[in-house]
């Protein structure tokens, strides 16, 4: 009987995220002419039939919609870097942020579609308007949600400083969060600790019982009961992640126009301009503020994330442990590749690779706990003080002398 781990639970959330992701991008290729006046025609005629929809009270208006706004954005990207391909973009964000009420994925197309294109002309600038004009419809009904009010509160009781405070918020819910997640972290490591006291009990089992599963399982709930160990203790942390996850997506993505001022360290418009000098295709990867995607910033996170994955205690089963020890490089690697596709404001990696700073420190102190129990010893931890151990005289029969 495998024994479910850690990193199990951490493959199932991947292949989640990875799904919900990869299924956000897809979407049908839409065929426009070659010539740009034929390809502009061709999706005005889409938007006439949509409109013709929408006083008729269609019930396929909003996929006739979809179908304008798809053509345009076709235009945009096969005309990219000229006036055709600048009208085909803020025409598609137009009736995504008008017709569809999707204001906030008009935006990010419209910000994508600049960021990728450099050509200075009078459409250009009509489209950066655009963009303002949607990143302030976008943040006044931001301003609406509890998340955007969460946020806002810690900024101001940070101190309400523009460029610090949200930092300061962050690594505020950081600390919070890791210090909640602490009595699951320690079971976890402790757990992994009886659970490998116990390998050779629990392979004896596997090896009598292999030819009669459900005795196998009964023998081995009998088998937990009485160690008191709990093989599924390793999901733990994994599973109480999935909700601080889409908690924080859902405040960075409130508040990330209020980030627009927030700086952190090289992450400054200073350095966001001058990362546009670089070469491709590093050009343009230092973000101007927190609430643009930074690539430093992204690396130091999978590092992070790769090193609190090789302090994870490892399962007893070698091949599961083969696996966590494989999935401990390729794992920061794809949330590297997903992060930086999906463009996720710098201020959520930073809440993430902080949130990693301080797991690491946790899981070495838990660790460093746990041993020193098993050694007989204590480790006491005074603010402001080295760490010191002691003797625990009921674990090594040792006495105080009066």
């Amino acid at each position: 009987m495998k024994l479910m781990s850690l990193h199990r639970a951490w493959t199932i959330w991947t292949i989640a995220l990875l799904a919900i992701w990869t299924l956000s991008g897809c979407g049908g290729n839409v065929s426009i002419p070659d010539t740009p006046d034929a390809a502009i025609t061709e999706a005005q005629k889409k938007v006439k039939v949509a409109a013709d929809a929408e006083t008729a009270k269609s019930a396929k208006v909003g996929e006739l919609w979809t179908d304008a706004s798809s053509t345009y954005k076709a235009v945009q990207d096969k005309f990219k870097n000229s006036d055709i391909g600048y009208t085909g973009a803020i025409e598609s964000a137009r009736i995504m942020s008008d017709k569809k009420k999707e204001t906030y994925n008009a935006w990010k197309q419209l910000d994508a579609y600049l960021r990728g294109t450099e050509m200075k002309s009078a459409k250009r600038e009509e489209a950066m308007t655009l963009l303002l004009e949607l990143e302030t419809k976008q943040n006044n009904v931001n301003a609406k949600t509890p998340y955007f009010k969460v946020m806002d509160t810690l900024v101001r009781v940070f101190g309400n400083n523009k460029k610090f405070s949200p930092v300061l918020a962050i690594v505020f819910i950081a600390v919070f969060v890791t210090g909640i997640l602490w009595p699951l972290r320690y079971k976890t490591f402790k757990n992994a600790k009886e659970m490998q006291k116990y390998a050779p009990q629990i392979k004896d089992l596997n090896e009598k019982y292999k030819a009669n599963p459900a005795e196998l399982q009964a023998k081995m709930k009998e088998f937990q009961l009485e160690h008191g160990v709990n093989p599924m203790g390793g999901c733990l942390p994994a599973l109480a992640q999935i909700p601080v996850f889409l908690l924080m997506i859902q405040l960075i993505n409130n508040y990330q126009f209020s980030f627009r001022d927030a700086t952190f360290l090289w992450i400054t418009p200073a350095f966001g301009n001058l990362s546009q000098l670089w070469p491709t295709p590093l050009k343009g990867q230092i973000g101007h503020h927190l609430g643009e995607q930074d690539i430093i910033l992204l690396v130091l996170y999978a590092g992070t994330m790769f090193v609190q994955m090789k302090l994870s205690p490892p399962p007893t089963d070698p091949t599961q442990a083969e696996q966590q020890k494989m999935m401990s490089t390729t794992m920061p690697v794809i949330y590297f590749v997903m992060m930086l596709q999906y463009q996720l404001p710098s201020a959520f990696v930073l809440y993430y690779f902080v949130s990693n700073i301080l797991g690491v420190g946790q899981q070495w102190l838990i660790q460093r706990q746990l041993t020193a129990a098993a050694a007989g010893t204590t480790v006491i931890i005074a603010p402001g003080k080295p760490a010191i151990t002691v003797s625990n005289p009921l674990v090594t029969g040792k006495k105080k002398k009066k």
